[in-house]
């Protein structure tokens, strides 16, 4: 599907094993938002965790921004508590 609408971001971890367990941990997530209406992708690459979402619309693409940082955010303060 061509997507008109959309955006990439990279979030440094500083370490690449924190990237990978924020990705698996809301990868399940992401892949059902919007269905058709939005295409949200997760990759990681050294200590980066890069989101790509594209959007057939641009409040398509903000809401998918916002739940995905969210996501990416209690993933991480879960991460620090999990970890120490």
């Amino acid at each position: 599907m061509n997507y008109p609408h959309k955006i990439e971001m990279k979030i440094d971890f500083k370490d690449p094993k924190i990237a990978r367990i924020i990705k698996e941990a809301v990868e399940p997530d992401v892949n059902v938002l919007g269905i058709e209406r939005t295409n949200v992708k997760l990759t990681v690459e050294k200590k980066f965790l890069v989101i790509i979402i594209e959007a057939m619309d641009l409040i398509g693409l903000r809401a998918s921004m916002n739940s995905t940082i969210r996501w990416i955010i209690v993933a991480y303060e879960t991460s620090l508590v999990n970890i120490k």
